[in-house]
């Protein structure tokens, strides 16, 4: 199992019986995470996860139909990863041929999704505006 951007040892409503199956000696867990959470610590194998700092994403506004891009105010510490990044890896040596698993860092959707958009103010957002 592949456990990315979660730690579901907290926060699920029933977290012992969570745990319970992450303790498995049937189960091998590979956690993608920056911290070693509580999830991390029953996994056989930890791979470091860039922060939000490290990466560009898309974020929405809970409550509201607003998304925002934000660009990765550093790159990737150490041996860090973005999930994207990862994903990319792991559908390419799984022999994923959708587009998605090619598309370079200039050509990632995240980046251009609010290219051309405008604000509440008028003015231009998005990437490269």
């Amino acid at each position: 199992m592949l456990i990315a951007a979660n730690n579901p040892a907290v926060t699920c409503p029933d977290a012992g019986k969570v745990r319970r199956g992450l303790a498995r000696e049937d189960l091998f867990t590979v956690v993608h995470d920056p911290f070693l959470s509580v999830t991390a610590r029953y996994a056989d194998i930890v791979l470091p996860a860039a922060t939000y700092l490290e990466t560009e994403d898309l974020y929405r506004a809970y409550g509201t139909y607003y998304l925002q891009y934000a660009p990765r105010a550093i790159p990737p510490q150490g041996e860090a990863w973005s999930n994207f990044r990862l994903a990319q890896a792991l559908g390419q040596r799984m022999g994923l041929d959708d587009p998605v698993f090619r598309m370079s860092q200039a050509e990632d959707p995240r980046r251009n999704a609010a290219r051309g958009t405008r604000s509440r103010r008028g003015a231009r957002s998005g990437a490269g505006a």
